[in-house]
């Protein structure tokens, strides 16, 4: 057995020598392969610019895409009213259900502890679905890209 081990062991440096050589035979190979470099490599030439970088570039600098520029940020005072609006509200369903927790407790249906568990889950639910409604409002106020109309 220990002979055995032996050999497999020999076998096993052999094939490791072999493949060390081989691959030590390809990098020579590669590396005869390929012409010296000389000097520096001359510039790429920019990428063409397709119709939606120019697009999106007109509606980032602050035309919307229409072409006219005028130089200055629109009014977004009245634009987030909706979103404050939209927080106001979540807030008072919140403050409303965690009062209807605390009432169920002083009529005997909730315990001290189940009434103040109803309010942190109403809490962590009321903030969780305001999350996702804020983003979903946010991600459709302004969109990045509008629609234009060739020729007009």
């Amino acid at each position: 057995a220990a002979q055995r081990r032996r050999r497999h062991r020999a076998r096993a440096q052999a094939e490791r020598r072999a493949a060390a050589g081989r691959q030590a035979g390809r990098r020579d190979r590669a590396a005869r392969a390929l012409p010296a470099p000389s000097g520096p490599r001359p510039p790429l030439p920019p990428p063409p610019r397709s119709k939606m970088a120019d697009l999106a570039g007109r509606v980032l600098a602050g035309d919307g895409g229409h072409g006219a520029s005028s130089g200055t940020m629109p009014d977004t005072s009245e634009k987030f009213h909706p979103l404050w609006l939209g927080t106001v509200v979540f807030a008072a369903i919140a403050v409303f259900l965690c009062l209807v927790g605390q009432g169920l407790r002083f009529g005997k249906f909730f315990s001290r502890g189940e009434a103040s568990l109803c309010a942190f889950l109403v809490t962590i639910a009321a903030t969780c679905m305001w999350m996702m409604w804020a983003m979903t409002w946010l991600s459709q106020v302004n969109p990045v890209l509008y629609p234009f109309m060739q020729g007009h």
